[in-house]
């Protein structure tokens, strides 16, 4: 019997050629790279909403305890050019200020001596305007987000007024 030479040519049934198991492999690479991708624009995208949050929470803090100290204040003063609020009543008095372009700080004090400091982080940076309405009776902060043109964050609040 004679055998062809073109036997051991024919591919067995056992196993993949070569070229097979490297396009298998790079089909895999390629899924599993856009998966990687696809999980780190979830987790950074995650990361900016927990921060957002965090900064609204910041400022409805803030908001809350400048509200609630300006309506108790007999007086207020306002020094625009320091970015500075000063409430005083007959025992105690207030300083609300900027102690960096993302941080306000409030200092509660009595007969000059410090009782509570307060920091307020609100983790961007801000141009704030600091202005008083109605004769001085009632002031108003405005932050206006640098990176995003949104609508600005006003915080209005009168003195002597019920919530």
């Amino acid at each position: 019997m004679i055998r062809s030479s073109r036997t051991f040519w024919y591919r067995s049934n056992s196993g993949f050629t070569l070229i097979e198991l490297m396009l298998v492999l790079s089909i895999l690479a390629t899924i599993l790279g856009g998966t990687v991708t696809l999980v780190s624009l979830i987790r950074r995208s995650g990361d900016r909403a927990d921060q957002d949050f965090q900064i609204r929470q910041e400022f409805r803090r803030f908001a809350g305890d400048l509200r609630r100290d300006v309506r108790q204040a007999n007086n207020l003063t306002l020094d625009v050019r320091n970015s500075k609020l000063v409430l005083e009543d007959a025992e105690q008095s207030i300083e609300y200020r900027f102690v960096s372009p993302t941080t306000v700080t409030r200092v509660l004090s009595s007969d000059s001596s410090s009782l509570a400091r307060d920091q307020y982080g609100l983790g961007r940076d801000f141009d704030v305007t600091l202005q008083t309405l109605d004769d001085g009776q009632t002031i108003q902060w405005t932050f206006k987000d640098r990176e995003k043109n949104g609508v600005p964050i006003q915080i209005v609040a009168t003195l002597g007024s019920q919530p």
